[in-house]
């Protein structure tokens, strides 16, 4: 498909299930991207604007404003389970992932400072995603929809300037969570006087082998573990105890 250059606006869902459209050049002219444009458009690879463009380009399967370094819209294909924002975005826009059912996980680079609207709305597959100490703004209802979804936060709280309706109670928000590995001295306090829990072998390496014992989780040691792992034990995992 090669769009008039007279063109400046595309609406919510313009190409929505557009089963058979592999290719799609957006002219100069256009300045605004609505909801979800390419929704179930399976064999679409191919996404160009006009160099000629003056608001918009796109990069790594995602459509850019260059005036506002803003993500507008991540393109995924039917294959992509994982996205991850491109490197030097500062705000992602909204609904810029909206309805991407396939997704598992996505992640959020250091530069990106603000989070519009129903960003991830509608992604029903989403399980993991981090939210850098960077953003400073996040803003409603970024995660509607969203109910398997555990959210790491980097910060200890939530920020002033986030929205205080940004997440869902079905949500899981993990806070202050600086590193992928967990590190003994983080949460040593923590487990100080804690009953033990069932820690998944990624994260087994991460504390001593003195803290390993093989007792069985009961139901406390099992909220403990959802609150810092965003999951259940799984069968076979280690035993942590903190004496």
């Amino acid at each position: 498909v090669i769009l008039p250059d007279t063109l400046t606006d595309i609406r919510d869902l313009a190409f929505g299930n557009c089963v058979s459209l592999e290719s799609i050049v957006l002219p100069k002219s256009l300045i605004n991207i609505g909801k979800s444009i390419f929704q179930g458009c399976k064999k679409l690879t191919n996404i160009s604007i006009d160099r000629a463009n003056k608001r918009l380009y796109a990069v790594n399967n995602a459509i850019m404003d260059r005036k506002k370094n803003k993500l507008v819209y991540g393109f995924v294909d039917e294959s992509t389970t994982h996205y991850s924002i491109p490197d030097g975005v500062s705000t992602i826009g909204k609904y810029a992932l909206a309805c991407n059912e396939q997704l598992l996980s996505i992640h959020i680079p250091n530069s990106v400072q603000v989070i519009e609207d129903f960003a991830f709305e509608g992604c029903v597959s989403l399980e993991n995603i981090n939210i850098p100490a960077s953003v400073t703004v996040v803003n409603k209802r970024i995660l509607r929809d969203c109910r398997k979804v555990s959210v790491k936060c980097e910060v200890s709280e939530q920020p002033f300037a986030w929205s205080r309706f940004w997440s869902f109670t079905y949500n899981n928000v993990i806070w202050g969570c600086r590193s992928q590995n967990l590190r003994t001295n983080q949460y040593e306090e923590f487990f100080r006087n804690s009953p033990p829990i069932a820690c998944p072998p990624k994260y087994a390496s991460a504390f001593p082998k003195k803290y390993h014992t093989e007792s069985s989780p009961d139901k406390t040691k099992l909220d403990i573990h959802r609150l810092l792992f965003g999951t259940a034990p799984s069968r076979g995992s280690k035993k942590i105890r903190y004496n």
